[in-house]
């Protein structure tokens, strides 16, 4: 197995000769062939296919479930992966969880690699090769995947297609390429499936998911494609300045803001970019927005609650001191009837050392 995994052809052809046995498992489930071409050893997988190692053998615990082609193609040995293919290795094998070859090499993201792939009759209906090539970045692959005929709309499980994943990791050159092939600026990612398991984003749009992760040139990048600023997720999670604004993303907050975001837009539940930050205790946010001069005392939809009301409900203290330095009302009543300082003392902010402070400052 050694021998195998540094290239000892010598020591493999001997060890052979006494016996050794050439599928014999190592202790991470591996055979000789699969260490070697994970290793990109290609002498040592000559000497074992002509000694006949099982060319499809598959890892013993199936944690991996790896052909020897799947793991050289996961490390990006290019010549190695010739060798497999000129023996017969099954190009569109698949793991326990579909992976194949050409995944494993757009995950590892390389171009040389994916072309032997491809020029071997791949399969690019797997959507997930193009869409880890655009999380990752590589251009070069995601035009060698177009070439071949890859969906540049299709979806991953999660919904997402692969413009939001390069919007999401600010992959710019990526969007750019996406674009030009036909992306859809607008997708929305599956908010059913966000609902019913937890996966992605609700419903985003490319450039929600780029402000999302505060990614600054992606952002510029999709709105001077054209894209939506003020778009909603398929749910109405809200636009990408409401996005950016929970998730505390100054910069983009400031981007957004310059190309017109309108600053007093509202989710499903009514909320607004400022009430978003309040919650979420996004100071520097908060001042960013309050320099537009946005109200402090616009209420939800369903509560009836100010970015105030907001603040104290969730024991954002920090927040809760930037908007009360900035005015914001303490007699507004929600549509309970309860106040900031009413809601404060429901907060889960009892233990913080300002508590009492603030509980002086919030009584109306």
């Amino acid at each position: 197995m050694v021998a195998a995994g540094n290239g000892h052809t010598e020591v493999i052809r001997e060890l052979l000769k006494v016996g050794a046995d050439i599928e014999a498992w190592d202790n991470e489930g591996w055979t000789p062939l699969m260490l070697a071409a994970n290793r990109g050893q290609t002498e040592a997988i000559q000497v074992l296919l002509k000694a006949g190692a099982d060319i499809e053998a598959r890892d013993e615990y199936k944690l991996r479930s790896l052909t020897p082609l799947m793991a050289a193609a996961g490390k990006g040995h290019t010549e190695a992966i010739r060798l497999l293919l000129k023996a017969g290795a099954d190009v569109n094998a698949s793991n326990y969880v579909s992976k194949t070859a050409l995944i494993c090499a757009t995950e590892n993201g390389n171009t040389e690699a994916i072309r032997e792939l491809l020029k071997a009759g791949a399969d690019v209906s797997d959507d997930r090769a193009l869409i880890r090539a655009a999380e990752n970045g590589n251009t070069e692959a995601i035009r060698e995947l177009l070439k071949a005929g890859a969906d540049v709309n299709a979806r991953e499980n999660d919904g997402d297609t692969s413009l939001m994943r390069a919007a999401e990791n600010g992959n710019t050159e990526a969007i750019r390429v996406l674009l030009k092939a036909g992306a859809d600026i607008e997708a929305r990612g599956d908010e059913g499936r966000f609902i019913s398991e937890g996966w992605g984003s609700p419903g985003w749009t490319p450039l929600m998911h780029a402000a999302g992760n505060g990614r600054i040139k992606a952002i510029r990048e999709l709105l001077n494609a054209g894209a939506n600023i003020e778009a909603r997720g398929s749910n109405g999670d809200g636009t990408a300045l409401i996005v950016a604004a929970g998730n505390g993303y100054t910069e983009a907050i400031r981007v957004l803001l310059k190309a017109g975001a309108d600053v007093d837009a509202r989710h499903n539940g009514g909320k607004t970019a400022l009430m978003k930050a309040a919650m979420e205790g996004q100071t520097e946010v908060i001042r960013e927005l309050l320099k537009t001069g946005v109200g402090t005392e616009t209420r939800d939809s369903v509560y009836g609650r100010t970015a105030l009301m907001w603040a104290t409900v969730n024991g954002q203290t920090k927040a809760t001191k930037e908007l009360l330095r900035a005015g914001a009302n303490t007699e507004a009543k929600d549509n309970w009837n309860r106040t900031a300082f009413d809601l404060w003392y429901e907060s889960g902010a009892k233990n913080h050392p300002d508590f009492h402070k603030i509980a002086e400052l919030l009584k109306p």
